[in-house]
């Protein structure tokens, strides 16, 4: 019974540690800065739309509309590098994907 009860804890500590480990997808706007240069693998130029729930709308005459990512915790985007690579893709192809939205594809 001991080496049932040792092993049920070691069980939840494990289930424990891989629900704290998974990030949840958000979606984000791109609201590049009124002057400079828009810059779409910067996190600091999205802003979480809404609860980050649903897709964006494509409010600005910009390429890239939004991105769906996991929440850096400031309402930003974690951009990582499969997603930058999603990214340079659909603007090289002109073609959205699961994660990245363009304002007029």
């Amino acid at each position: 019974m001991l080496k049932t009860l040792k092993q049920s804890k070691q069980k939840i500590k494990f289930m424990l540690f891989n629900v704290k480990s998974v990030k949840i997808m958000a979606w984000f706007v791109f609201t590049p800065p009124g002057m400079g240069t828009p810059d779409p693998s910067d996190p600091n130029q999205y802003t979480l739309n809404g609860t980050g729930a649903n897709p964006p709308s494509c409010p600005l005459n910009v390429k890239v509309c939004g991105l769906q990512a996991a929440n850096n915790g400031s309402n930003h985007p974690i951009i990582t590098q499969p997603l930058l690579q999603e990214i340079i893709v659909a603007l090289q192809n002109g073609t959205e994907s699961a994660n990245v939205l363009l304002k007029g594809a």
